[in-house]
């Protein structure tokens, strides 16, 4: 039993380390886009840009 209750605290504890590290990565991300500027990061998504892109794509696509 206790080594049942060790290895299932091991992998809670292992899962929240995982949760925090992702919560990091998109608060870092959000700063590098919002506070720094960056618009050639993948998450910097310009909606205009986006449509003109879709509509040149589905153009040669025909």
């Amino acid at each position: 039993m206790y080594y049942i209750s060790l290895a299932v605290s091991s992998i809670l504890s292992s899962a929240l380390i995982i949760v925090v590290l992702m919560l990091y990565n998109t608060i870092e991300s959000i700063i590098k886009i919002i506070g720094l500027g960056m618009t050639d990061h993948p998450l910097a998504i310009d909606k205009k840009k986006d449509k003109v892109l879709n509509k040149n794509q589905a153009k040669s696509l025909k």
